[in-house]
């Protein structure tokens, strides 16, 4: 049922109580969710990932104790998917998660992009525990010891997490539970970084290190040799951007020692803070002609990007936070001949701008066969020319509270299937006037607080 347009379940769906496998992802239900999910008690496997709710203080007390009843209920659940789901749950209350120790058959359990700050201690209790996905979980504070009782655990996933909760990490759990992601930490003592822990390690396809800004010696990132990881297929390199802290090394010298393998097809930056990239990266196609996805984020004094064109296999770009570009014809687009894959059913354009985009990266966005744009904060007007991208099919709008109304036209997107509005309670309105809803009656639109 992901993505279904259906608002509210009927009553007989409690009726079906062999059922093993259920997807309501990306779904917005109205009401009424805890009572049509009452007694489906011999579910295996529940995705509510990115299932919209009313906002909060919408939502009654009696709806939200019967939902933390019925999940109780789910003792056979193997998978549980409940990234993005916040509202009916109200997940920033510790003491409404404490259901999650009653499943103790499950394996797999998503937590990912919510708002609690602690874990229940009843962690523990699930011995066949094997994923634990915290991803995005910006609020979390700390895990509980008993988290080491979850004997089972093999992944811990905890990137976009604070600080904090990777350092208390690094106390309670092996490393190699918390790979692909690997934090770096100074050690003042020894003058170096823990860096050398993966030197020997046998890196299987993905690799994600922060916190490089702790990285005290180039020898640390000659000797980690990245280059030799032939089985390294997807590498994210991140330095603090949101800090102040003192750099040891200047971020281009850190990052030239960085030289992924030639096999890479994914790669992401993050807070770099040079304005120019080392040679390895300027001449991106030559290192890694077989890139399919690049995402460069918060990239606060670059103003040239490489020539991101003339990758061949090409099919994911997500940019973000790098405001300050100014090269976009030479530096993105790479001449004649750029994008050669960019026809595909499956290419992706993200892009996520606090200003103006530049008009030359506007028309590369229409050449592209599918496209999603994401507009954050500062925006307080659609842009004139977003009517022009033929192709575009996700637009994303978040927190730019400034945004009271839609574009007449908007309308003109035949393509434009799936809106999401999150953090904008006025222009919810707007959309659900009567009005408006039957002039975007073809848009599939989400709400979220």
């Amino acid at each position: 049922m992901s993505w279904c347009g259906v608002t509210k379940l009927p009553k007989s769906f409690k009726r079906l109580r062999n059922l093993l496998h259920l997807d309501l992802s990306h779904c917005y239900i109205e009401k009424g969710l805890g009572a049509a999910l009452h007694g489906l008690t011999a579910l295996q496997y529940l995705d509510m990932s990115n299932l919209m709710y009313p906002y909060a203080s919408e939502v009654s007390e009696e709806e939200k104790r019967r939902m933390a009843v019925t999940m109780r209920s789910f003792t056979n659940l193997k998978v549980l998917k409940l990234g993005w789901f916040r509202h009916d749950l109200n997940l920033g209350s510790c003491n409404n998660l404490n259901f999650i120790g009653i499943l103790t058959n499950l394996e797999h359990l998503d937590l990912s992009s919510n708002n609690f700050e602690y874990l229940p201690k009843s962690i523990g209790n699930i011995k066949r525990l094997h994923t634990l996905n915290l991803k995005d979980c910006w609020k979390l504070e700390s895990l509980p010891e008993s988290i080491g009782c979850a004997t089972g655990l093999k992944s811990v996933l905890l990137d976009g997490c604070p600080n904090e909760l990777m350092d208390r990490a690094t106390s309670l759990l092996h490393y190699l539970l918390t790979l692909p992601l690997f934090k770096v930490r100074g050690d003042d003592v020894s003058a170096h970084s823990n860096l050398h822990v993966l030197e020997g390690e046998n890196v299987v396809d993905e690799l994600h290190i922060v916190s490089l800004e702790n990285v005290r010696l180039l020898e640390e990132a000659q000797r980690l040799n990245l280059l030799t990881k032939q089985n390294l297929l997807n590498l994210k390199l991140v330095w603090t951007w949101k800090s102040n802290a003192d750099r040891h090394l200047e971020d281009e010298d850190l990052l030239g020692q960085l030289v992924p393998p030639m096999s890479l097809k994914v790669l992401s930056l993050e807070g770099y803070s040079s304005p120019s990239f080392p040679g390895w990266l300027m001449a991106i196609s030559r290192h890694l002609p077989n890139l399919t996805s690049i995402e460069l984020k918060y990239l606060g004094t670059c103003s040239n990007l490489p020539a991101l064109g003339q990758l061949p296999y090409l099919q994911s770009l997500h940019l973000c936070g790098i405001d300050k570009v100014s090269n976009i014809d030479g530096g993105i687009c790479g001449g004649k001949g750029a994008f050669p894959d960019w026809q595909s059913s499956h290419c992706f354009l993200w892009m996520v701008w606090r200003s103006g985009i530049p008009h030359a990266l506007v028309k590369m966005v229409w050449r592209t066969s599918f496209a999603r744009v994401e507009f954050f904060d500062s925006i307080s007007a659609l842009p004139e020319w977003l009517s022009d991208i033929s192709s575009l099919k996700t637009l994303v709008i978040k927190f730019c509270t400034g945004i009271k109304s839609l574009p007449a036209r908007i309308q003109l997107l035949n393509n434009l299937t799936h809106l999401v509005i999150v953090g904008n309670w006025e222009l919810q309105q707007w959309c659900e006037s009567e009005e408006n809803k039957a002039k975007l009656a073809q848009i599939y639109i989400l709400f979220a607080a």
